[in-house]
């Protein structure tokens, strides 16, 4: 359709809801010549490659924990030329001196156990216990440590391992793990991490907030601020309101900032609220994607087109967003920040359109494949390569998003 002409329908729209609340077309969708956008060429695009499994078509679970293995991993970040992925289920984080390029390429090094060969719970400096989010930058590393109830930071990027933390927000030392808590000072459950400027952002989860840190404050500081509470001492879901609202979480579990805007995926909310500056405490989100409105929650809203089930994680690359839709087994892809609420994707991963939501929706009869995923938890995208931490199938997996 000739831009003129769409431009001439939008006009034409405005006048016809003349002292209503807004126009009732999607005037991005318009613009763009329909539902598709730049990125529709990527739905349903076969991965490049995998790491955890030997080939894309191979889903092994019970193998001896190694430097090729992922049991439930649950995060994934490049940083520096090197890429780290939290491996939960074999509480650890394996990392690599560069982003493999082919299938089934052994990690270099790890952090949380003392050998590769190792999976066991640890409680101090050197261990972990179901890590999830991380975050790097030329500071260091930040990873959160869910069931240990605390972040452990680096203050420089690992390059080798085992090495110990350096620090640790959410107790009181690098080798206590109390018992998770309500205050400026504890947590119950992080689950995701950002770094905007000197600061540290952690999801949370089970105290349904995010809290603010200065990054460099010593073990054990407290946080100097909240989102989705009205302070550092109320932990309740939705302010206990009862209901969803453009200042409250449930489950906020994966985020992204970049200091400005900030995304975040609120799991038990079925959303991810979107804020195009910093928020101040108590400030609202500017717009929601997979509901209607601030107010609703409910799983697939509008259908699969348009709703979410149970997000765990979000991430801007600054020209897409990406969210990993957990309970519909795909990744949603938006080529541009949205601007409306309840916004459609632009493209797929993980299903064959918008519509399905398939576990390891294969199209033929193998179980698992290059297209397919279960239960997908984390993306991260540096404009070129797109990894998706596919959960459920013990791996993760590289799509070249170059298109």
């Amino acid at each position: 359709m000739n831009r003129l002409l769409k431009i001439l329908i939008l006009v034409l729209a405005s006048f016809m809801v003349a002292g209503s609340n807004g126009c009732p077309f999607d005037v991005d969708e318009i613009l763009r010549g329909g539902s598709d956008g730049e990125s529709a060429s990527l739905t349903w695009k076969r991965a490049q490659h995998v790491i955890g499994q030997s080939s894309m078509t191979v889903v092994e679970s019970d193998r001896s924990t190694d430097a090729n293995t992922l049991l439930d991993p649950g995060g994934v970040i490049v940083s520096g030329g090197r890429l780290y992925i939290a491996d939960s289920g074999a509480n650890r984080v394996l990392g690599w001196g560069s982003p493999p390029d082919r299938n089934n390429e052994a990690a270099d090094f790890v952090l949380g156990q003392p050998g590769m060969s190792d999976d066991g719970r640890g409680r101090d400096r050197a261990g972990l216990h179901e890590p999830v989010g991380l975050i790097a930058g030329s500071w260091g590393l930040a990873v959160a440590d869910l069931a240990n109830h605390r972040v452990l930071l680096w203050n420089e990027r690992p390059t080798s391992g085992p090495q110990d933390a350096d620090r640790v927000f959410g107790q009181p030392t690098r080798d206590e793990v109390l018992l998770p808590g309500c205050d400026a000072d504890a947590m119950d459950s992080p689950w995701g991490v950002a770094a905007p400027g000197s600061r540290l952002l952690v999801s949370d989860y089970e105290n349904n907030r995010l809290l603010l840190f200065e990054r460099g404050d010593a073990s054990g500081a407290d946080a100097r601020g909240v989102i989705g509470q009205p302070d550092l001492s109320t932990c309740v879901a939705n302010r206990g309101q009862g209901q969803a609202s453009a200042d409250s979480l449930s489950g906020p579990a994966g985020i992204w900032t970049d200091g400005d805007r900030l995304a975040v995926a609120d799991r038990f909310n079925n959303r991810v609220l979107l804020w195009d500056s910093f928020p101040e405490e108590g400030e609202p989100a500017d717009r929601v994607i997979g509901q209607e409105d601030m107010d609703s929650n409910t799983t697939n809203a509008g259908g699969l087109e348009r709703g979410l089930n149970a997000p765990t994680a979000v991430w801007w690359d600054g020209s897409r967003l990406f969210v990993a839709d957990r309970g519909n087994h795909r990744v949603l892809i938006y080529d541009r920040w949205p601007s409306r609420n309840h916004v459609q994707a632009d493209a797929v991963l993980g299903q064959p359109d918008r519509r399905s939501n398939q576990r390891n929706n294969t199209g033929d009869n193998s179980p698992v494949n290059a297209r397919s995923l279960s239960r997908p938890e984390a993306v991260y995208s540096d404009g070129e390569e797109l990894l998706v931490v596919d959960s459920d199938n013990d791996r993760v997996l590289s799509f070249d998003i170059s298109d």
